[in-house]
């Protein structure tokens, strides 16, 4: 259920984005930022590395039911040297031989209570990482539009410092001409000019703040854009269905990301005592072998023999001393928790 509204809440987000595509000239582009963020954004990467760890992690819990097969092959060769015997069986001599062995091992596991507990633990840390994903995701979407608007406005901002630039160089130029024309006064040219150079440094600082917005872009999307498109003069601001902060906050407690991820660890720790304990319960696994067993030689005689054996064995392991450790292992979880 908390998996379920997690994932819905990103999405939600997105839609925005595909309703600004559908009535503002600016939302093609925000998507396509959008989307290069959503690849390259080290956050994004960080969580999305974190979930497939988490995956992983549920894989590896489910194989601790799963059956095992090993093989084994050994060769031995053997020097024998019997340089004094009494018994009639044991002939004196030098001999050499190969003994060669190989085994094959099912295990199925019946019952393991680590596993056991373990299973349903990895699925809320995969819970877990989805919110983590999603809470990321909407993070990422946030600062996203945010140096984008930030983008606009520098860029708003620019074309405002360079167009009181250019108003005060006309304004310059005509202090100057009514001063060669005797109409104006020195005063008035140098108050002209003291404005120009002001308005140079504030055009000076609306560029260097829009490359800066550039750059925030850039160590979100990989690349610096070229070109923001500004939003459509009739784009509609349309209100919330309930403005009352109270039904955002009771919305906020059951689809919020981060608070369901929180509520996974949670959940996670108190699982975690479980597995602890769960050392000291026994295990039952059934054992499936076939060996094979070929010796060149023996000790009486000098005769080989060749030996097959199948074996079904019902294994049945008791945990009784472990120097403390599972005990150490519960207490630290307990703590953790």
């Amino acid at each position: 259920m908390r998996g379920d509204v997690s994932r819905r809440a990103v999405p939600l987000l997105v839609v925005l984005f595909v309703g600004l595509e559908a009535q503002g000239a600016r939302a093609a582009d925000l998507m396509d930022l959008y989307a290069k963020a959503r690849a390259s954004d080290p956050t994004i990467l960080s969580a999305r590395a974190e979930q497939m760890i988490a995956d992983q992690s549920l894989r590896e819990a489910k194989a601790g039911y799963k059956p095992t097969l090993s093989a084994n092959g050994q060769t031995t060769k053997i020097y024998q040297d019997i340089t004094k015997s009494d018994n009639f069986l044991y002939r004196e001599g030098k001999t050499d031989y190969f003994n060669r062995n190989y085994s094959i091992s099912l295990t199925q596991p019946l019952y393991q209570p680590e596993a056991l507990t373990r299973i349903p633990q990895a699925q809320v840390e995969v819970q877990q990482a989805r919110s983590r994903f999603a809470a990321a995701e909407q993070d990422m979407i946030f600062r996203l539009a945010q140096v984008v608007f930030g983008f606009l406005a520098a860029s708003d901002n620019l074309d405002l410092a360079t167009s009181e630039r250019m108003a005060i160089w006309q304004q310059l130029e005509e202090s100057e001409q009514r001063l060669g024309s005797g109409m104006g006064t020195l005063t008035d040219v140098h108050e002209a000019r003291a404005r120009f150079a002001l308005a140079q440094a504030k055009e000076i600082d609306a560029r260097d703040a829009l490359e800066e917005s550039r750059q925030a872009i850039a160590e979100m999307t990989g690349e610096p854009p070229t070109e923001v498109k500004k939003l459509s003069e009739t784009f509609p601001l349309v209100a919330p269905d309930r403005p009352e902060a109270e039904s955002w906050v009771q919305a906020a407690m059951f689809q919020n990301p981060g608070i369901t991820a929180l509520q996974a660890a949670v959940e996670i720790a108190d699982r975690e005592v479980h597995r602890q304990r769960a050392a000291y319960r026994p295990r039952l696994d059934l054992v499936a072998s076939y060996d094979d067993v070929n010796s060149g030689g023996a000790t009486i005689g000098n005769g080989g023999n060749e030996i097959q054996s199948k074996n079904l064995v019902l294994r049945l392991g008791i945990p009784i001393l472990d120097g403390g450790r599972s005990a150490a292992l519960t207490q630290a979880a307990a703590l953790r928790h």
